[in-house]
Parts: C-alpha cells; structure tokens; sequence
C-alpha cells in the first residue's frame, strides 16, 4: 500500500497492446514500473529506478507523460532530484534512457512546460 503515480498508458513496445506505466514511491526513492495486463491482472514487464513524479503534498499529478516521438512512445519523467527529464523507452524487458534534458528548476507544474523545453531531446 505505497503512492503509486500513474505517467500514462500507451503502446510502448509496438506490439499494439497499451502498457500502463507509474513510479511507486515518487518521494522515496521512486522506481518507474510498467506492467501489461494478463488474464484480467496486471504484470511487471521492466522497471527502473531514480525517478519522482510528484511533489510530496501537492495535488499536481501530470509531472510526466508518454509522447510519442521518432515513431515510437517513449515516457518522459522527471529523475529523482526533478532537474532533468529523463526520456525512456522500453526495450524488450527492459526500460532504456534514452536521452536526459536539465529543467530550470526543480519541476514542480505539468510537464507540457518540460516537453516545450526539451522538445529536441524528446525526437
């Protein structure tokens, strides 16, 4: 019974099936998991740590997003510390950074902001 926040569900791998992804525990030590869902339960398929998506106590849920960049979703969360978005996607069974932007800040609103800034990163 530990904070969960849900980034989004998208198809990550191309195999047409939506994954849902989170980081458990975004105020400590938060670990971005993704799971598939299998007989009417949902499965891990990879995770990795050193990720927050949430600022302990505010209602501001959107600190990461799935986009869909260079013909394939990637996940676009904040690390640990949120002054860099770390941009990942998964690879077989395992998720992959892939490219890391520096934020003016520690990010603390929406990511749309974040995305605008490390648009070149996300591609």
């Amino acid at each position: 019974m530990r904070w969960m926040n849900v980034v989004g569900a998208a198809d990550l791998d191309g195999d047409g099936e939506a994954k849902i992804a989170a980081v458990t525990t975004p105020h400590i030590g938060g670990t971005l998991r993704v799971y598939r869902r299998r007989r009417g339960e949902l499965r891990e398929v990879a995770a990795l740590s050193g990720f927050s998506n949430h600022v302990y106590g505010s209602p501001e849920l959107g600190l990461s997003a799935p986009v869909a960049a260079g013909g394939r979703t990637r996940l676009v969360v904040p690390d640990a510390s949120r002054l860099s978005s770390r941009v990942i996607e998964l690879r077989g069974a395992k998720l992959v950074e892939v490219s890391r932007c520096p934020i003016p800040g520690a990010m603390a609103a929406a990511i749309k902001s974040a995305l605008m800034d490390c648009g070149t990163a996300v591609r």
